[in-house]
């Protein structure tokens, strides 16, 4: 089993890419029977570097194996460097 991080925007921040996300977890549950052997944990990333960095706070300590985000690359990249540096020696 993988633990699969998704960093979107939630809530106020949700945009149409929150709801492409969704409906493709939707799907993929649906469809893809071992979808469902994966956990999955969704972590708003709020459309802002601060926010990147607190998802990806949050992915790291819960243990995700992948992180998969929309968000803008000065963002995703900074979450990227970020759980880079976590999981160094």
């Amino acid at each position: 089993m993988k633990k699969i991080g998704l960093a979107i925007a939630l809530g106020k921040d949700a945009n149409s890419h929150t709801r492409t996300f969704i409906e493709a977890i939707n799907y993929s549950l649906k469809n893809f029977p071992e979808f469902k052997q994966h956990s999955l944990k969704i972590v708003n990333d709020e459309k802002s570097p601060e926010g990147g960095e607190k998802a990806a706070i949050e992915l790291v300590e819960w243990g995700a194996d992948v992180v998969v985000g929309h968000s803008p690359a000065s963002v995703r990249w900074r979450l990227y460097l970020f759980i880079a540096a976590m999981r160094s020696p």
